[in-house]
């Protein structure tokens, strides 16, 4: 929803600030953020939406003139929501690309695979999943948009309490 993009459009243009200032570069070469997003696969639901949201921030930054001037490009790999697809991926954007951060997984699992790549490559990240275990413990490169896991359940108890349901299966 709109807060997810907000949240993505602040790290994005934080993240590439902080390289722009930090890392010289020819003024045409692009900034390069990765997307690890489940486009396709059991959680396209969430992926797909991710990505057009993403691609939607890219072309209003380009529109406003780029980061300092420099254009700024962003790299979806589709994971469809697999870990191992996940993991090749991201080594892929990191080596390959070589992306100033990553935004994304879309997926719980697949988050807490790319986590070792991540930490390894000393890359920030901020994961589109749920599950407390992404950041407990505190990671140093590791983030994430959502409300926890925890905070969804309970959220989803206290609906069913107002609605006076008592028994759940």
């Amino acid at each position: 929803g709109d807060t997810f993009m907000k949240k993505i459009l602040f790290f994005i243009v934080a993240a590439a600030c902080f390289i722009s200032f930090t890392v010289p570069a020819r003024a045409a070469e692009p900034i390069k953020i990765g997307a690890l997003l489940a486009v396709t696969g059991p959680a396209a639901y969430l992926g797909e939406p991710e990505r057009n949201t993403v691609k939607m921030v890219e072309e209003q930054i380009n529109a406003a003139g780029g980061i300092n001037g420099r254009p700024f490009e962003i790299i979806v790999e589709d994971t469809e929501g697999d870990e191992a697809k996940t993991v090749m991926k991201a080594k892929k954007l990191i080596s390959q690309d070589q992306v100033i951060a990553i935004v994304g997984p879309t997926r719980s699992g697949t988050t807490m695979a790319a986590i070792p790549i991540i930490e390894k490559a000393e890359l920030p990240m901020v994961s589109c999943a749920a599950a407390e275990a992404i950041v407990k413990p505190v990671k140093k490169w590791v983030f994430k948009t959502p409300q926890s896991d925890a905070d969804a359940v309970r959220a989803i108890y206290d609906k069913i309490k107002a609605m006076g349901l008592v028994k759940v299966a």
